[in-house]
C-alpha cells in the first residue's frame, strides 16, 4: 500500500504546484508496476498539454497585442482619412467657388466683349455713313466748285483737283472697308463673293472661295463671320506678303467650318504670340462669342492658315 499512497501524495502535490514534470519511479512488479506506468503516462499527457495550453495562451496575448496595434493604427488611420476629407472637402468647396467666380467673370467678360463690339460695329456703320453722306459729297462739291473757278478764271487748278479725287478715292475705300454698301442685306454667300470681287480689285490677289452652307444663317452670325473674314483678308494683305488666297466654307454634321489660307512668307512658330494683336483678339473674340473655336497656324515659305469652327446655328 505504501507505492499506492506514495504515488497518492506526489500526484496531490504535482496537482497543487502545477509541475508536470515529475516522474513515479516503482521497482515493484505487478498492478502497482502498471499503476505507477499509467500515472507516468498521465503526467506525460499533462505535461504536453500544460506546453499546448501554455503556447495557446501566448499566441492568444499575441493575438491581443497585434489587435490593440490594429485597433490603435484603425484609429489614427480613421483620424487621418476623416482630417484629410475635411480639407479636401474645404479644398474642393474653395475650387468649386473659384470655379463659379470664373464662369461668372467669364461671362461677365464675353458680354462685355459682345457689347464692344457691337459698338464697335455701330460706330463703323456710324463713320461709313457720315463719310459717305458727309464728307464725300461736300468735297465733291469742292472738286466741281474748283472745275468751274478754273474755267472762269482761267486758272491751272488741275493738282488741287486732282488731290481732291484721289482722297475722294480713299474715303470711298475706306468706306468701303467700314461698312461695304453691296453687303447690306445679303446673306453671306453673296455677301462674301462681292467682297472677293472688291478685294481683287484693290490689292491684286487672287481669291479662290469654296462655299457650301446648308441654310441661311442668322444675322448675328453672317455678321461675325464676314467680319472674321474681312479682318483675314486684311492681313493677307498687309502682312502675309501673299499672291492667292484661299476661301473654304462648309459643314460637318452640326458644325460650321471657315477656313483662310494664305500662299504668303509665313512666320516660325516662335514668333506666333507677335502677331497676337488688335486684328487677331477680335477674330478670336467673335468666334467665341458664336460658342466657336478659332486657331491660326502658319509656317515659313508655306503660309497662314485661320481656321474658325463653331456649332451649326440652323
Amino acid at each position: 500500500m505504501q507505492p499506492i499512497q506514495d504515488m497518492a501524495l506526489k500526484l496531490k502535490n504535482i496537482i497543487k504546484t502545477q509541475k508536470f514534470d515529475e516522474h513515479m519511479d516503482c521497482k515493484i512488479q505487478g498492478e502497482v508496476k502498471h499503476l505507477a506506468d499509467a500515472f507516468n503516462q498521465t503526467l506525460a499527457y499533462l505535461r504536453q498539454s500544460v506546453v499546448k495550453r501554455d503556447q495557446l495562451i501566448l499566441e492568444i496575448a499575441n493575438r491581443v497585442k497585434i489587435e490593440q496595434k490594429l485597433k490603435q493604427y484603425q484609429n489614427q488611420l480613421e483620424k487621418l482619412v476623416n482630417e484629410r476629407t475635411l480639407a479636401l472637402e474645404k479644398t474642393n468647396q474653395k475650387l468649386i467657388t473659384e470655379i463659379e467666380e470664373r464662369k461668372v467673370a467669364e461671362h461677365a467678360r464675353r458680354e462685355l466683349s459682345r457689347k464692344l463690339l457691337l459698338a464697335y460695329e455701330d460706330e463703323r456703320k456710324r463713320l461709313a455713313r457720315e463719310l459717305h453722306d458727309g464728307i464725300g459729297p461736300s468735297l465733291l462739291c469742292i472738286k466741281l466748285e474748283l472745275q468751274q473757278l478754273q474755267v472762269i478764271k482761267q486758272v491751272n487748278l488741275q493738282p488741287v483737283i486732282g488731290h481732291i479725287a484721289n482722297t475722294v478715292d480713299d474715303l470711298r475705300a475706306m468706306t468701303k472697308g467700314l461698312r461695304p454698301a453691296f453687303c447690306e442685306g445679303l446673306p453671306l454667300t453673296d455677301m462674301l463673293m462681292e467682297y472677293n470681287h472688291y478685294f481683287e480689285s484693290i490689292s491684286g490677289m487672287s481669291i479662290q472661295c469654296t462655299i457650301q452652307l446648308p441654310c441661311i444663317l442668322p444675322d448675328n452670325v453672317e455678321e461675325h463671320l464676314f467680319r472674321i473674314y474681312q479682318e483675314a483678308l486684311n492681313n493677307c494683305s498687309k502682312h502675309a506678303k501673299s499672291s492667292e488666297i484661299y476661301i473654304s466654307l462648309s459643314h460637318c454634321g452640326q458644325r460650321l467650318l471657315m477656313t483662310i489660307r494664305d500662299n504668303g512668307e509665313g512666320i516660325e512658330e516662335y514668333r506666333l504670340k507677335e502677331v497676337q494683336g488688335l486684328g487677331m483678339f477680335t477674330m478670336k473674340e467673335r468666334a467665341a462669342l458664336l460658342g466657336g473655336e478659332f486657331s491660326f497656324t502658319s509656317q515659313p515659305t508655306i503660309g497662314s492658315t485661320i481656321r474658325v469652327e463653331i456649332p451649326l446655328p440652323c
